[in-house]
């Protein structure tokens, strides 16, 4: 199996890429045998957002500390807008709870799509992400020694999803119009999306 660096000590593989193609090909699948359209690009994007958020220390590496965070972060934690923990980064709601950041997809022609916290994902998508994301936590322990940070996780779907999406989602793209990213921001009131 290959692996290649994408950045500052992230990697990704085939093996992971293999299991986000084979998770959306059976979404796919399950949609076309019950008659169903594909789903949109929105709906893999919240199902994502939302498999990252249960249970995220079983299959997300710890990828935040004080010291690697971005200044910029650094800032908002000490103004107490965020918060640095050991697992991962989250901002207060207008509750004081702490939630977990969003899932951003940039498209190439400047649109973006951002998981939706209000709706409620599918839940046969998110689980499906979900065995999916232990797979690839397993590839990683397997290669590594250390679970996929998050930005690894996020950017296979993109290099699976970029060539054809048609496959997997029923948005009509324009060839001319590309994934150029998916990451994950973080966001509180006062503050515009953060990302990481």
């Amino acid at each position: 199996m290959s692996w290649w660096n994408i950045d500052k000590g992230n990697v990704i593989g085939d093996r992971p890429a293999d299991i986000v193609g084979d998770t959306l090909a059976a979404i796919a699948q399950a949609r076309r045998a019950q008659d169903h359209p594909l789903p949109r690009l929105q709906e893999i994007v919240d199902a994502i957002a939302v498999a990252l958020e249960r249970s995220p220390e079983t299959f997300i590496e710890d990828e935040l500390s004080k010291n690697d965070a971005p200044a910029t972060l650094r800032r908002a934690a000490s103004a107490g807008r965020f918060t640095i923990g050991t697992r991962s980064l989250t901002t207060p709601n207008s509750n004081g709870h702490m939630t977990p950041p969003r899932v951003v997809v940039e498209l190439s022609s400047g649109a973006s799509i951002v998981s939706e916290r209000e709706l409620i994902a599918d839940d046969a998508i998110v689980a499906a992400f979900i065995r999916a994301f232990m797979e690839i936590a397993d590839a990683y322990l397997d290669r590594w020694g250390r679970r996929p940070r998050r930005r690894e996780v996020l950017y296979t779907v993109k290099f699976v999803l970029r060539p054809d999406p048609s496959e997997y989602i029923a948005d009509p793209l324009d060839s001319r119009v590309t994934i150029k990213s998916i990451s994950a921001v973080w966001a509180s009131p006062s503050q515009p999306l953060l990302a990481w």
